[in-house]
């Protein structure tokens, strides 16, 4: 079996290739999701207004995750770096 390891700035493999079956596989602990304090949450909607494919603040006043992989088309860390609560938190998966 013939693999090639391909590294970006010389860490752990961001892409490994098997030419028998081509796997690209991105290493856990790249990903990962927001997750919110509901306790601390205030509702003030910053996240939502940062990040609105991930964020949504309800009806009971408390932001929610809608859509945890959304953070690929927005700047979830922004969001968390914003939240003047600081009840936000990027965890791996």
């Amino acid at each position: 079996m013939l693999l090639t390891k391909l590294k970006d700035g010389g860490g752990a493999p961001d892409i490994v290739i098997d030419y028998n079956k081509i796997i690209f596989h991105k290493w856990r602990m790249e990903m990962k999701i927001p997750v919110i304090d509901f306790e601390a949450c205030e509702g003030c909607g910053t996240c939502e207004a940062i990040c609105p494919d991930v964020f949504k603040v309800k009806e009971d006043g408390k932001a929610y995750v809608v859509n945890p992989k959304g953070c690929e088309t927005c700047d979830c860390q922004e969001a968390v770096d914003s939240c003047p609560v600081e009840c936000i938190k990027m965890e791996e998966q």
